[in-house]
């Protein structure tokens, strides 16, 4: 993939906790990277495929580089946030198996409902 292709700035986000102020802790979503990325919806045959197993996914995120150096610790229980757009992550394939090129599978989700 071309570097022009890469259009969407996206942040991956992790939860962290942070204090309640009542010796408690409540769970938020914060920016653990940014990095430029390709989205693209999944095809109507693609959508079947799913379907047929229990990944519910509506779009496919291509992005590369600097390699991740935990990309499976980092990438699982995840969200991706683009403009007001948040994506869940249901799954990635490292493409060149060093964690440059990375393909994430992921699911849309409507409102703030991370």
């Amino acid at each position: 993939m071309r570097a022009g292709e890469m259009r969407h700035p996206i942040e991956i986000q992790d939860k962290t906790a942070v204090p309640d102020g009542q010796g408690g802790f409540d769970e938020e979503w914060s920016t653990v990277e940014t990095r430029w990325a390709n989205i693209q919806p999944i095809s109507t045959a693609e959508k079947a495929d799913y379907s047929k197993t229990e990944v519910e996914m509506t779009h496919r995120i291509k992005t590369r580089g600097p390699r991740i150096p935990t990309t499976q610790r980092i990438l699982f229980k995840k969200n991706i946030l683009e403009k007001e757009r948040i994506f869940h992550i249901e799954g990635f394939r490292d493409v060149d198996e060093i964690g440059f090129d990375l393909e994430i599978e992921v699911k849309e989700i409507e409102g703030d409902a991370r």
